[in-house]
């Protein structure tokens, strides 16, 4: 282009010679023109001065003369022209006006060709040196350095700034000087110590003095501290954050005091706030490209355990502050770290007081973008997710040595120690090898408590044994006391030290439980602890034997009780099977409720396996005693005391969140609904006096390795059924003592009646849960439904119940106001017509022993016995796609859904309707609803003799199609009600169900 431009005025100026005789001016020589090799050489000492300080000077020296920002820019420009048009004339630092606003930039490749490059939007070479030539004609025609040069996206227009071409081209001409040619391409980093990821981190560091100088008294951080079991963790140091209105906690912490601890810190960076959140990925993203050969690049097909490209990165200067993702917010458990059940991270199970670089870019790449990437390995949570779990399954982080759980609070306090050594220690390039063998410190808390327990409660029988103890760690002068006239301690005062205090009890002859507290208190610190007593309990003769048979009664009230259920809050599971907190049980005169259940099978099955049952303070995995004389038989056991304990807020919960449903296997794909006795010899030991207070856990956890062969959760609802099942097992088999039972034995463990798991989200159960929702719809909705051409208008039918849906005929009646009903399945979104098809479809493969495979286009009105009622697939298998349905031509009602003339045949004649009514109907109306281009609006049953079905007199008149949809959704409900899955037929064969329609 150049050279084409050239040779043009070349002619322009000959022919002008030739026509006038008139000679050109000579060109004028700039006195002041720099030779290239002092360019090059000046231009080089600016970049690598540059890298180390990214700071801008106001002037700059080159061959021994200093220059103006304006002068050295267009020596950079010229010298960039020159070098690329095989030149090595010496370059002029003409003076121009500097430019007005050099950092507007909009440029979004972070590379660029120095020569040759690709084609732009406009079709001009997208490279450094059309670039540099480009400036140089900008800055002699406004006589001023232009504040960007444009580059084409299309039609879209970028800036490249004049900062970040002085940047850029300095990089090239170092590169020059390196290699004696210029590079293919460069990078385009520009910003300088004001825009920075350096300049960020000198902010970020600061949250560390917030943390040292901010005390949370009572911080609520998890499942095991927090407000909710009244133990939060005390005095601790914390980052005070807002709470973000979507993801509030339920039992609200100290930390949550806005009037107490804000305003909240922020850090502002080149004109943007960044909350601290923000500050969290800016710093895992910063991290990345400073110490991986790819930069933060590699996340966006990165996996949980997928290898991190380490090495030297990006420096410290030049490296970008990345912009943060636009859901960027704490998720509810920013401390989440489950600290008092032991699951925080460990290295070779010892508490971990320093941390290195791996295991934190390990766990923060992976927190990023399992928080904020969609990519092939992730569906983001579209928040910060609560926690990291390092261990030895697929589901965890797979790192040697690490196991647990590490919270995104800690890593952002590790995160700014990292980033406070490189400010310290002034180190910009070469991150990686700076970090890599270095340690951080990992404390989170901080925590310096003049009196720190080891018990946290005290415990007593109603006829106490003699004394408990009380252990606690003190740093200062205590004192203990109490207002209960039935406790005693043996010491009430005391100095520093590891402490410990006998407590007794006098004897309980009340038949209620009683309780008091003691407080302990060093300086303006007290600290009080529960002391709990059983009541008395006249003596039994009632055995473990007697006990179990009673309990496992439940097993019956469990099947035949159903309804919606809520393992967590907000995540309500319908339908499921479930024992009323209300169920009782009588043995030996004593009244059990379902937690003194949970209790007592707990007591006796350790018992009956030959562990002590009757111990009420130990627990954890192996931790309670063996009984001297080994396993205890159920007939001459004496059934053990309960303590009056009561289920936690969630006792069903077995949410994602905590590694879902029990399954027996290493990861989630193993199966549902078995377990064996090593399981439920350690749930036992792990929960059965793992109280808070006197309130059961809500579950213990699998997903971590803490028992190999099993991933999930086991919650206390899912115990309360499956050591029922246990002594079910013992009882069928007429066993006395639980290691009778052997070891691979499979006992069932239910929760929801879920066998086989959660339905898969394309399986007919999956479709029935959501498609019986229409009866609920149905019942709540009442109105005038213009029915068919003898009810409508005023005739219609009044103030009956109705779904909403949309009848082409009767676009006015009341029935087709307001919204139609919808359903979604498997990811869709359809009508009642489609429901209506893949339910049909949906009974026939169920109920038919052909399972739906019959052509029924080809059916004739004499042909519909083709199909033969029998056991057919299961309710497990997959349903009809719905995207395939609505994309027939008959996916909708036709004109009359309601139809049921009173002419001819009148009216449909049954109030109930079995399965030998679907078994005829369903094929004909997918027959008809095909023949006629839309669900058809009824069918008709004969009288006695009629041509029709052979189905009269029990079924006659006409049957409309909403009908029949009402009946279909009764029949699935049945089958979710009870948990039927296969031999569906035999289940349903003799039940009638329902068959009303208003």
């Amino acid at each position: 282009m150049r050279k084409v431009f050239y040779l043009f005025a070349a002619l322009i100026a000959c022919a002008l010679t030739m026509n006038s005789c008139i000679q050109p001016e000579p060109t004028p020589v700039d006195e002041n023109a720099v030779e290239l090799t002092q360019v090059v050489a000046g231009v080089s000492d600016f970049y690598n001065t540059w890298e180390e300080t990214s700071e801008m000077p106001t002037s700059f020296t080159v061959g021994g003369k200093n220059y103006t920002l304006a002068q050295f820019v267009m020596l950079e420009a010229g010298a960039i022209a020159n070098i690329a048009g095989g030149k090595t004339d010496k370059v002029s630092p003409k003076e121009y006006n500097a430019p007005s606003n050099p950092e507007r930039d909009s440029y979004d490749k972070e590379e660029i060709a120095v020569t040759n490059g690709p084609a732009d939007g406009k079709g001009n070479p997208e490279d450094l040196a059309t670039l540099a030539a480009a400036l140089i004609k900008a800055a002699g025609d406004k006589n001023q350095i232009p504040n960007q040069t444009i580059v084409y996206r299309g039609s879209e227009a970028l800036a490249f700034s004049t900062n970040r071409f002085i940047i850029t081209a300095a990089r090239a001409l170092a590169a020059y000087a390196a290699d004696g040619k210029l590079p293919a391409k460069v990078s385009t980093d520009y910003l300088g110590g004001s825009a920075g990821l350096k300049a960020f981190a000198e902010q970020f560091v600061q949250y560390l003095d917030v943390w040292e100088n901010t005390i949370c008294e009572r911080l609520s951080a998890d499942g095991s501290a927090c407000e909710d079991n009244n133990n939060p963790l005390e005095r601790v140091h914390f980052i005070p954050i807002p709470q973000d209105t979507k993801n509030d906690w339920n039992n609200q912490g100290e930390q949550w005091d806005s009037s107490k601890y804000g305003p909240y810190k922020t850090v502002e960076v080149d004109g943007t706030t960044y909350t601290a959140a923000q500050c969290w990925e800016i710093a895992i993203r910063g991290l990345m490209n400073m110490c991986t050969t790819t930069g933060e690049a590699f996340l966006n097909d990165h996996s949980r355990n997928g290898e991190i490209p380490y090495g030297n990165g990006k420096s410290f200067n030049t490296a970008p502050v990345s912009r943060p993702s636009e859901s960027c917010v704490w998720g509810k458990y920013p401390w989440y770290e489950y600290v008092n059940q032991g699951m925080l991270l460990k290295y070779n199970g010892k508490e971990i007081k320093e941390i290195g670089l791996e295991p934190i870019m390990k766990c923060t790449s992976w927190h990023v973008v399992r928080s904020f990437i969609t990519n092939a390995n992730n569906s983001p949570l579209g928040m910060i997710g609560n926690y990291q779990e390092f261990g030895t399954s697929s589901s965890t982080l797979i790192l040697d040595g690490y196991e647990g759980l590490i919270s995104p609070m800690r890593e952002f306090l590790v995160l700014c120690r990292i980033y406070k050594y490189l400010l310290d220690n002034n180190i910009n390039s070469n991150v990686y090898d700076a970090l890599k063998d270095q340690k951080f410190d990992f404390d989170l808390y901080k925590q310096a408590l003049p009196i720190v327990m080891k018990t946290k409660e005290v415990g007593f029988e109603a006829d106490p044994e003699g004394a408990k103890t009380l252990e606690f760690t003190a740093t200062e002068n205590w004192t203990a006391a109490t207002n209960a006239s039935w406790v005693h301690l043996d010491k009430t005062s005391g100095g520093a030290g590891e402490i410990t205090i006998s407590v007794t009890a006098d004897k309980n002859t009340a038949t209620e439980n009683r309780s008091d507290v003691i407080t302990l208190t060093a300086g303006t610190y007290s600290k009080s602890i529960d002391v709990k007593q059983a009541a008395y309990v006249a003596p039994t003769s009632a055995t473990i034997l007697d006990f179990v048979k009673e309990y496992v009664k439940i097993l019956d009230v469990w099947k035949n009780t159903t309804g919606t259920v809520n393992m967590y809050d907000g995540v309500p599971v319908e339908n499921a099977h479930y024992v009323p907190s209300t169920t009782t049980i009588n043995v030996g005169g004593k009244t059990y409720n379902t937690a003194d259940m949970w209790e007592t099978a707990l007591r006796c099955y350790l018992l009956v396996r030959g562990y002590n049952g009757l111990e009420t303070e130990k627990y954890g995995k192996n931790s309670i005693d063996p009984l001297p004389g080994g396993a205890q038989a159920m007939s001459t056991t004496t059934v053990p005391p309960t303590h009056a304990y009561e289920f936690g807020s969630w006792p069903f919960n077995e949410t994602t969140g905590n590694g879902g449903h029990l399954v027996m296997g290493n990861d989630e794909n193993g199966e549902h609904c078995k377990v064996k006795v090593d399981i439920l010899d350690n749930w036992a030991m792990r929960s059965l006096n793992f109280q808070h207070g006197q309130t059961i856990t809500n579950l213990c956890g699998y997903s971590g390795g803490q028992l190999p062969g099993y991933y999930g959760c086991f919650c206390s609802q899912r115990a309360l059924i499956t050591y029922a099942f246990f002594f079910k097992y013992m009882l069928d088999n007429n066993l006395e003592k639980g290691t009778d039972v052997s070891a691979d034995a499979i006992i069932r463990s239910e929760l929801f009646g879920d066998e086989g798991g959660a339905p898969a989200a394309n399986s007919l159960k999956a479709f029935a849960t959501e498609f019986v929702k229409v009866l609920d719809v149905w019942a709540s909705h009442t109105g005038n439904i213009d029915a068919d051409g003898k009810h409508n208008g005023e005739t219609g039918f009044k103030n009956v119940h109705y779904i909403p849906v949309k009848s082409a005929q009767y676009p006015d009646s009341d029935n087709n106001k307001g919204d139609e009903w919808t359903m979604t399945f498997n990811g869709e979104t359809f009508n009642l017509a489609v429901a209506y098809i893949i339910a049909a479809k949906g009974f026939l493969y169920l109920t038919t022993t052909e399972k739906g495979t019959l052509d029924h286009t080809k059916f004739k009105e004499n042909e519909l016995n083709t199909y033969t009622l029998g056991n057919g697939g299961s309710l497990n298998d997959p349903a009809e796609d719905p995207a395939a349905v609505k994309a027939l031509s008959w996916s909708h009602f036709s004109k009359m859904p309601w139809y049921e003339s009173d002419d001819n045949m009148g009216a449909f004649n049954a109030t109930k309707a079995g399965v030998d009514l679907l078994k005829e109907s369903t094929p004909w109306h997918l027959y008809r609803s095909q023949a006629n281009g839309a669900v058809t609006n009824w069918q008709r049953f004969s009288n006695p003799g009629g041509e029709y079905h052979p189905l009269g007199p029990k079924y006659t008149g006409y049957m409309c199609a909403v009908r029949e949809c009402l009946i279909l959704a009764r029949y699935y409900k049945y089958l979710l009600d009870n948990n039927v899955t296969d031999k569906v037929y035999d289940a349903v064969k003799n039940v009638e169900f329902d068959a009303t329609l208003y």
